[in-house]
């Protein structure tokens, strides 16, 4: 199913004063590729040449895999904010906070398009990082994000990833730093040593949380071939 007006119409985000200052942009096909190939070339001159972003450096193998994920998707959907400023020129307070409450606005409709496209039961995806051992996936996030409170009330989720797709039981393990949760806190410390000490989790806080998705079962692609994959024995 390809996005249309009338779908996003119906989404209705909140927006900050109604300046609705979203623009969407429907990518499919050889405009896709073509896109793609100037997200690498991008991504290619932050890694060997003068960067505009040097200390993003080291999120540049997350880059990698996140256009890897879009080149598996058959559409992709930019969201623009029509109206925003040049962040890197001067605003006026005003402008500052008109700039905050666009963005916020944004966010809300790229929600409601997640939202939609669940309930329509069309696979779409919001990135994060995370960790497999034995059948599960485990996240470092927040207890009281919506996104939390959403799978305490149903704690059926799906993932996906590079030719990988799946679904499974969401577990909210608790607290980061618990004592019970100690060993699975080192293996996330190693495996996301690349930022998760950047100032964006606070482990004093107790809601940081370790998210356990237990998967049930999921299809694999690789080479061509199909593998439907059953983890209710692990």
């Amino acid at each position: 199913m390809s996005p249309s007006e009338k779908t996003f119409a119906e989404l209705k985000p909140p927006s900050s004063k109604n300046r609705q200052p979203w623009k969407y942009i429907v990518v499919q096909g050889d405009a896709k590729e073509e896109m793609l190939r100037g997200f690498r070339q991008g991504i290619e001159r932050e890694e060997n040449e003068c960067a505009l972003l040097p200390q993003s450096k080291r999120y540049i193998a997350a880059a990698k895999h996140t256009v890897d994920l879009m080149e598996a998707a058959p559409t992709i959907v930019l969201v623009v904010n029509s109206i925003g400023k040049n962040e890197m020129g001067e605003m006026t307070p005003e402008e500052h906070v008109y700039e905050i409450c666009n963005i916020q606005s944004i966010g809300a409709s790229i929600q409601n398009m997640l939202l939609a496209a669940t309930e329509k039961g069309i696979g779409s995806l919001w990135i994060c990082d995370a960790y497999y051992e034995d059948g599960c996936f485990y996240i470092i996030t927040y207890a009281a994000s919506n996104k939390m409170k959403q799978i305490d009330h149903n704690p059926i989720v799906a993932v996906a990833g590079e030719w990988f797709t799946a679904h499974g039981k969401g577990i909210n393990l608790g607290w980061f730093c618990k004592k019970e949760n100690h060993e699975m806190a080192q293996k996330l410390r190693q495996a996301f040593s690349e930022w998760i000490d950047n100032g964006h989790n606070n482990f004093d806080d107790e809601n940081t949380i370790i998210l356990c998705i237990q998967l049930t079962e999921g299809t694999l692609f690789s080479h061509g071939t199909r593998y439907d994959i059953d983890f209710s024995d692990n």
